[in-house]
């Protein structure tokens, strides 16, 4: 019963329990309590219990469950720094197969966002789709004026579908983190990460808009060619490109055409590296499936749902890092890796760096054509994670761009390498660093932070006097404060032992009464000294009580 308050869909968690124990999770579902949803057969069989930590597995539940299981995989394979290198490789296999949906729900949804049926809008429209996934799908279609173009339709219901599934992964990853609280990957952390990472992807007005920037990039580019987005014909659930008619890259390798493979992959190279270090604004998945080749050799770039960013300060770490790995300098490279992190709570950095030159030896004074990028970024995000240094989710979405577009040329040369196919480029970028331009970019920029941070000095400063005052008022009030609660508990404490002593000789006066023969008053000698000294201190007390009110 508690459960169910807690969930929004319960059979849709029954499901993903029993999907779970199915790829022998077992030990998972009982270490967070919730073995009683399981069906009495499948308690008894005890096997299924035993610890399998099997990445494979897990994929292949993800793959049955599907909807947000899917995009929960392939967010995870592009983020190395969320999970261990074994899982993150695993769920690039993961596939997003999923039928159409009805052509009559695509117009309806078209007529609903765009206010026309399909057929006044378009000259033609292709009531099979070309492509199908899990979020939407894409029907070729033409304009008015005879452009063709791809128009993708988001799926009926998923924004609900989704939802429900992030929720239920919200709740299943607090229990993990309940009951297994020293997991060196946080279960929560990553649903959030998710969360922002399908908020993105199912949102076409933001892909219209990253797609827009890319055309802009590449505008005068010869080599790059990037869709033209229609925004008459362009919602939040609709989205309108121009349709690239090409090869796709995974295709290429068994294309009879003649196209120029090294430059290809000249192309791809050059293109990213534009990207990354140039206009600090990349795709974040270039597999073979998001590249088509045209037949010039020229590239073009689709799916632009998840991108990266880089501020100056990451896109010169980055590059310095790149230069470093280039260069094949591996103190640089720790170095490059410490200055990009930030560090989440107080470690030795000596050890930090040890360790970072440690795993980066083996690469001391080999060739740069025998440096596995994959395995290198992979070892350095799995330090990052044991020293609990968190890395910028953009320059981790670079780590992994650059590694999955590095499979990607391999496709086309299975000898390809990277760093030794971006040696000019990267020349190009060392000289840029140093240019007359640059520099003069640079000192025009600092030079324009030390005016605004002179400009603004004087006022700064005697806000900073107005708060130390304030603060000097406020230590001096409650050093003032503190004074009086100090004296006001030791006169408390003088009154209570005060009053002990005095209960003390009463309670003894009381005691020694029989003890004494001779009288004073009608009261035995020893309780009337009891009695006595007991008055003497009662009228002490009373008499410094007075005092000390009189002195406030």
């Amino acid at each position: 019963m508690h459960i169910k308050k807690e969930v929004t869909d319960f059979s849709r968690f029954k499901q993903i329990v029993n999907v779970l124990f199915k790829y022998e999770f077992g030990y998972l579902i009982h270490g967070i309590k919730l073995s009683h949803i399981l069906p009495f057969h499948k308690k008894l069989q005890k096997h299924k219990f035993k610890k399998n930590e099997n990445p494979k597995q897990l994929r292949k539940a993800f793959e049955e469950l599907g909807g947000a299981f899917i995009k929960l995989g392939q967010m995870l394979s592009i983020r190395p720094d969320l999970v261990p290198k074994e899982y993150a490789q695993e769920f690039t296999k993961l596939q997003d197969k999923v039928g159409p949906f009805a052509v009559s729900k695509s117009k309806s949804i078209i007529k609903k966002e765009l206010g026309k049926p399909v057929n006044e809008l378009f000259l033609e429209f292709d009531n099979k789709p070309i492509a199908a996934a899990s979020v939407g799908q894409v029907h070729v279609a033409r304009l008015k004026s005879g452009k063709q173009v791809a128009v993708k339709v988001k799926r009926p219901g998923v924004n609900k579908l989704f939802h429900t599934d992030i929720h239920l992964l919200f709740y299943l990853a607090k229990l993990v983190k309940k009951h297994f609280p020293k997991t060196l990957v946080d279960p929560v952390e990553i649903i959030k990460q998710f969360q922002k990472y399908t908020i993105k992807e199912m949102d076409y007005i933001r892909e219209a808009k990253s797609i827009d920037k890319f055309f802009k990039n590449f505008k005068d580019d010869k080599t790059t060619k990037i869709p033209k987005v229609y925004w008459k014909y362009t919602t939040n659930k609709v989205l309108t490109t121009e349709l690239i008619l090409g090869t796709e890259l995974l295709n290429v390798q068994n294309n009879k055409t003649k196209l120029n493979k090294k430059k290809v992959t000249r192309n791809i190279v050059t293109s990213f590296l534009k990207q990354i270090f140039v206009d600090g604004f990349f795709h974040a998945d270039p597999h073979p499936a998001n590249i088509f080749v045209l037949k010039d050799s020229s590239i073009a770039l689709v799916d632009f749902g998840i991108n990266g960013f880089l501020d100056e300060k990451l896109k010169e770490d980055s590059a310095d890092l790149f230069i470093a790995l280039i260069r094949g300098d591996v103190d640089m490279v720790a170095e490059s890796m410490v200055n990009l992190g930030f560090i989440v709570e107080p470690i030795d950095m000596g050890s930090l760096k040890e360790d970072l030159v440690d795993h980066l030896s083996e690469y001391r004074g080999t060739s740069i054509k025998h440096v596995d990028l994959s395995d290198l970024f992979h070892n350095l995000l799995g330090i990052a994670r044991e020293y609990k240094i968190k890395f910028p989710v953009n320059f981790v979405l670079l780590c992994k761009s650059i590694v999955t577009l590095e499979s990607s040329c391999e496709i086309l040369d299975p000898e390809f390498n990277l760093l030794e196919t971006a040696k000019p480029f990267v020349k190009k970028l060392e000289k840029r660093k140093i240019s007359p331009k640059q520099v003069f970019r640079k000192t025009h920029t600092y030079t324009h932070k030390v005016m605004r941070f002179m400009r603004n000095f004087p006022e700064k400063s005697d806000e900073f006097f107005m708060e130390f005052k304030s603060a000097d008022r406020t230590m001096k009030s409650i050093h003032r404060d503190m004074g009086a609660l100090t004296k006001e508990i030791s006169r408390s404490t003088i009154n209570l032992i005060f009053g002990l002593i005095i209960v003390s000789l009463v309670i003894g006066s009381a005691m020694v009464h029989p003890y004494s023969d001779r009288l004073i008053w009608g009261i035995p000698l020893f309780s009337f000294m009891y009695l006595s000294i007991a008055s003497l201190l009662l009228i002490y007390i009373i008499v410094f009580n007075l005092h000390k009110k009189k002195l406030r």
